[in-house]
């Protein structure tokens, strides 16, 4: 039986090695009629490439004729002939001698001092540098352009694009920011409820209580800190100027001014803060809509709000 299960592997293996088996070229022998054997061709090559130059295809100018428009615009050059040294004029110099004196109506006072200074600086209803280039082409009035229109470019372009990453990024990440940081600060203070550093975790809480009110004015201030938040709050809109901070002026003595930028005797090392709430008026770009303000009255708090570093409690 096992001759028979055998006998199918050893021929399956007999056939794979005949297979596989090198096998001898048998020579071949001319025949009288064949002659000589033929000489051995020479190795095949590689058709020559043609030139990279003959295979791009050249158009003809006519074809491009009409293709593209006239441009922006021509620019007639306009040659001018001036001084190797501008000499200048002398001074108080005579009106009579301006050819377009008669564009302009100076009074007294601005034809005195354009005489005696060579210019004159006059109010105008101008709200950009472009207008009033435009108006003087117009009039065929000579131009002194001057960099500060180049810069005033540059400043509406930085400031166009700030107030877009303000109004698509910034306010909706630090909104989200705040929300959070008072979500931590509120566990924080109930973990931290009946020990020694409940207050500090109070004022935590009450510090990103008022930047929450800020920028979200349906959120509610916990009510562990609502009325710190709400005295601060009634200071920033009533833009009240220099008064001690609701928050940060605890434990101030009664006796100590916490705006006296010099305390002396006790008052020294007190917690005792003084804020400016004048500067959280929005100006600016921040004008524009309700939500910059808020943006701009949060970044204030943020920014002006310092945790002082000789205040342990603090940092």
């Amino acid at each position: 039986m096992k001759v028979r299960r055998l006998l199918p592997v050893i021929l399956l293996l007999v056939a794979i090695l005949a297979c596989n088996m090198p096998t001898t070229p048998t020579p071949v022998t001319p025949s009288a009629d064949e002659g000589e054997p033929p000489a051995t061709a020479e190795p095949a090559t590689e058709a020559a490439t043609e030139p990279v130059e003959e295979l791009i295809p050249t158009i003809s100018p006519d074809v491009l004729t009409g293709v593209r428009g006239p441009g922006f615009a021509i620019y007639p050059e306009v040659k001018v002939s001036l001084p190797a040294v501008y000499e200048g004029y002398d001074l108080p110099v005579n009106l009579d001698g301006i050819t377009n004196y008669g564009q302009f109506g100076f009074s007294e006072a601005q034809r005195v001092l354009l005489s005696q200074n060579g210019f004159v600086v006059t109010p105008a209803d101008w709200l950009e540098f472009y207008q009033l280039y435009e108006d003087a082409r117009y009039q065929d009035t000579p131009v002194f352009a001057t960099t500060d229109a180049v810069f005033h470019v540059y400043h509406l372009i930085f400031d166009k694009m700030l107030r877009d990453l303000e109004r698509e990024y910034f306010e909706p990440d630090i909104r989200a920011l705040t929300a959070a940081c008072v979500q931590s600060a509120q566990t924080m203070r109930n973990d931290l409820a009946g020990t020694e550093l409940e207050g500090v975790a109070q004022r935590v809480l009450a510090y990103f209580a008022v930047a929450n009110a800020l920028l979200d004015p349906s959120a509610v201030a916990p009510a562990e800190v609502a009325d710190l938040v709400a005295a601060e709050l009634q200071m920033i809109e009533g833009h009240s100027g220099l008064l001690p901070s609701a928050i940060f002026t605890v434990g101030c003595p009664e006796s100590c001014d916490p705006c006296n930028q010099q305390p002396t005797g006790e008052c020294q090392g007190q917690p005792c803060m003084c804020e400016d709430y004048s500067q959280y008026v929005p100006r600016g770009h921040y004008t524009r809509s309700e939500q910059l303000q808020r943006y701009f009255r949060a970044m204030m708090w943020y920014g002006r709000i310092n945790m002082r570093l000789d205040r342990p409690e603090e940092t």
